[in-house]
This record gives structure tokens, C-alpha cells and sequence, in this order.
């Protein structure tokens, strides 16, 4: 069996429209190809389909889409998506039950979402002994025991379900959500968390949500993918790395994997379609990337500098500052010391993000 698995795809803003008005022309023929040459087809739909007005209340974009983009799913013969992320609960209840009845009307399969935790949970795929698993990371829609929402990231939980399903001697397959944005690397945490996987049964683990892709590599059994960038994601940013993307294919046999292929993709919308990437330019940066996530100091500095990078952000919301203030200080660095105050309770949360007990009580107030 082969399949083949995409990235983020969020069909809106100048796509959406052009989508409308033909479904078919976003996509090269190269690209239609390797999709329909596969057994199954697998993306992430980050967006609800829905025509609500009512966004929930998050920090960041509220993404929608109108259901008639659904069309394009079915030109390239996509018959599974994946739906625990992080934007697939923008508008509510009611966006994602939109999107189940147009994914159901159009006969595409659906997995990581549900009416509550327990369904959300048990929303899995299965096809000639290959199990496909959805999680997002914990960020706006999580379903719980009385709320509908995506399927939530959860070591004990995602482990207690490799095991169930290796006893029934399936091949399992992985799709999380799960990543730091605009960083091409996996952070170390989640390398140590992806191999435990692997060691308690996972053949394959899927990654997105950072919007750049990232390496892979062969752990033991297991085969880690940690980041397929987004397949179509349309942005004003000039950064060139957010429309870099690839197409995975994976071969099935005797519920284990022989053979993979990896085909490079852009998507930038001046190019107006989903087309093949440059080869030579994506495998040498990919193999950049292999090599330092083998390396634990190589990564360990790369995770160290992003960090860093992401300090001045983290420090301007924990102190209530604009958004704009940040955009200044990052133009004038020398302004950090007017707006940015001593924190005198740094040691106050770094008890709180540190330690289980307070986290879990801080958690729960905040989620009431």
C-alpha cells in the first residue's frame, strides 16, 4: 500500500478564491500525479469549513474557509484528512461540525476530532493493517469530557495507544501537530519524546505545524518525520522557507515500511499553483538539517538560539505589551531596555512553568 502525506493545507485568503472559481488550478499535473499514483492521501485541512461568524476567543488568527473549497480535496483524490491542530476549532463547535458534514458529504475521511475527548480519541483510520493516530499539541480546541475539539497531545495517552494497537499486531502511524514555528528544527524535548515513541512501537511518526519543513530520520523500527512544512499557506512574508515543502510517500508491505520517496514542493501564489520544488536546493538543505538533528550539541545550539530569539517576544506578553512595541524593538534593539522592565518575578514563574504541582493547578484555573 502506498500513501502519500502533505503538509498544512489552508486553502484561503488569495487562494480561496481561485479555488471557487476552479478547483482544479492550483494544482501542477506532477503534483495530481504522485497523489493519484498512491493507494491513500493524507493532508492536514487546517482551517474549518464553515460560513459561522462567530470566532472563539484565542490569541492569534481566527482561519475559515468558505465549504465550497472543499472541491480541491477531490481533484487531487485526497481522501483522508487530519484535523487535531490548532486551527481547526477557530469558529467553535459549529465550524468544526460544518466541516465534519461538508468532509462527510464529500466522502473524505476525517480523524483526530470529536464530540468530547473520548470520541476525539477513538477517531482513528485503519487500512490493510496500518493504524493512523491524530494529536495536536494542547492550544485552543482541545476536546475534553463535556466539549467537542481536537484530539490532545499527550505522552501517557499517545503511548497507552501505540501499545493497544501493537497488540493487535498493527503497523502504527502517527500524525502530530506538534512543533515551534518558523523553526526548522525539532527542539530536543521532542526528539527524546518522538523516539520514546518509537521505542514503545511506532513504525512512522508525521509531523507539521511549524510552517517550515525539517529532517527525518530512521530511529531503530521507526521512521521520524519532524516537519513537512505547509503544502498551501498563503502569506505576505518574504521569508521563502514558509512556501518550501514536500510531498511524502510511503510503501506499506506486510505492515512495514519499504520504501519511501520524498518530492519537493512550492506554493508560492505569484507562481499560482502547487508545483514542484528545486530538487537540488531542498535535498542539500534537508540533509543540512539530518545531520545537525543527529548531532545533540549541533541542535541543542540551534534550540538555544531560537530560544533566544523568541525571548524578547515571550518577555513583551508576559508584560502586556503591543505587539507594535515589539515590531520597534526589533528594529531598534537598543529601545529594549526602555520598554522592557527587571522581571522581579522571574524565579516566581519559572516556578510555575518548572514544577508539576503548581503547573497543574495554574493549568486547571486557567482552562475554567
Amino acid at each position: 500500500m502506498e500513501v502519500v502525506f502533505g503538509g498544512d493545507f489552508y486553502p484561503g485568503r488569495r487562494w480561496e478564491e481561485k479555488i471557487i472559481n476552479n478547483a482544479a488550478s492550483i494544482w501542477s499535473d506532477e503534483v495530481v500525479s504522485f497523489f493519484h499514483e498512491a493507494d491513500l492521501r493524507i493532508v492536514n485541512l487546517e482551517t474549518p469549513l464553515t460560513v459561522s461568524n462567530i470566532p472563539i476567543k484565542k490569541i492569534g488568527p481566527n482561519l475559515k474557509c468558505h465549504p465550497n473549497v472543499v472541491k480541491t480535496l477531490n481533484h487531487a483524490n485526497i481522501d483522508l484528512v487530519t484535523i487535531a491542530n490548532n486551527h481547526i476549532y477557530d469558529f467553535g463547535d459549529k465550524g468544526l461540525k460544518d466541516t465534519i458534514k461538508i468532509l462527510e458529504d464529500n466522502k473524505i475521511n476525517y480523524i483526530g476530532v470529536g464530540k468530547d475527548k473520548n470520541t476525539a480519541e477513538n477517531a482513528i483510520f485503519e487500512k490493510e493493517d496500518v493504524v493512523f493516530l491524530n494529536y495536536s499539541h494542547n492550544e485552543w480546541g482541545a476536546a475534553t469530557d463535556k466539549t467537542s475539539g481536537f484530539n490532545s497531545y499527550s505522552i501517557i495517552g499517545i503511548t497507552n495507544k501505540i501499545k493497544h494497537y501493537k497488540k493487535l499486531k498493527k503497523c502504527v502511524c502517527l500524525i502530530l501537530h506538534r512543533g515551534h514555528e518558523h523553526f526548522s528544527f525539532p527542539s530536543p524535548n521532542m526528539v527524546e519524546e518522538f523516539r520514546f515513541f518509537v521505542d514503545n512501537g511506532a513504525d512512522l511518526i508525521i509531523t507539521h505545524h511549524s510552517h517550515f519543513y525539517s529532517g527525518f530520520e530512521k530511529y531503530k523500527n521507526g521512521h521520524i518525520f519532524y516537519g513537512l512544512g505547509n503544502m498551501l499557506f498563503d502569506s505576505s512574508t518574504k521569508d521563502e522557507r514558509w512556501f518550501e515543502s514536500f510531498l511524502l510517500k510511503i510503501n506499506f508491505e506486510n505492515k512495514k515500511i519499504t520504501d519511501l520517496k520524498i518530492l519537493p514542493i512550492n506554493h508560492k501564489f505569484e507562481n499560482g499553483k502547487i508545483s514542484i520544488g528545486n530538487d537540488e536546493k531542498f535535498f542539500k538543505n534537508q540533509n543540512l538539517l539530518n545531520q545537525i538533528i543527529k548531532n545533540n550539541k549541533e541542535l541543542e545550539k540551534k534550540w538555544l538560539d531560537y530560544a533566544s530569539l523568541m525571548e524578547l517576544s515571550y518577555l513583551l506578553m508576559l508584560q502586556n505589551k503591543s505587539k507594535y512595541i515589539l515590531s520597534l524593538v526589533k528594529r531598534a534593539p537598543f529601545l529594549k531596555k526602555y520598554f522592557l522592565r527587571e522581571s522581579n518575578n522571574k524565579h516566581t514563574l519559572q516556578n510555575y512553568f518548572n514544577c508539576e504541582a503548581h503547573y497543574e493547578a495554574i493549568k486547571e484555573i486557567l482552562n475554567k
